[in-house]
C-alpha cells in the first residue's frame, strides 16, 4: 500500500486518485509521484500533493486526497539513501544505476503530463513511459 505525504484541510472539495506507472510495459518497483496545482487552489490548500509508487502502484484517497483541477505530474524515482549509493558504486552494481538512468531518461522524454481532475467518482490515470 502506498505512503501517502502531506495533510488535507477544511471543507474544500477533494478527489480520489488512483494510477499505475508503467516502464516499458512494466510496473515501476518503486517512485514517487508529484501532482502540482497549475492554477491557484486557494490560500487554504497547498497546490503540490505527493505519494509512493509501489510495484506499479499509486493512489491519494482518505485524508491526503487534491482538490478538482489542473495539475501537472511528476515522476521521480527513488532515490538510494548516501550509504547505498556509495554500496552500489563500490560493489559496481551496474545494473541498479542503469535501471534509474533509464527511469530518468524515459521521464524526460515523456515531457510534461497533465491531468485536470474531476469530481466524478475516481480519477484513474496511467502513466507509460518508455526508454526506448
Amino acid at each position: 500500500m502506498p505512503v501517502l505525504a502531506g495533510c488535507g484541510g477544511g471543507d474544500i472539495p477533494r478527489v480520489d486518485v488512483v494510477g499505475e506507472v508503467m516502464l516499458d510495459g512494466e510496473p515501476v518497483s518503486e517512485a514517487h509521484i508529484y501532482l502540482t496545482a497549475t492554477s491557484s487552489l486557494g490560500k487554504e490548500t497547498r497546490a503540490t500533493f505527493s505519494a509512493s509508487v509501489v510495484d506499479g502502484q499509486f493512489e491519494f484517497t482518505g485524508g491526503d486526497r487534491p482538490p478538482p483541477g489542473d495539475y501537472e505530474i511528476v515522476v521521480k524515482p527513488l532515490e538510494p539513501d548516501a550509504e547505498e549509493a556509495f554500496e552500489e558504486l563500490r560493489n559496481r552494481n551496474a545494473p541498479l544505476i542503469q535501471d534509474r538512468n533509464k527511469f530518468l531518461a524515459a521521464v524526460t522524454k515523456k515531457g510534461p503530463i497533465r491531468i485536470d481532475l474531476t469530481m466524478d467518482d475516481v480519477n484513474q490515470v496511467m502513466i507509460e513511459l518508455s526508454s526506448r
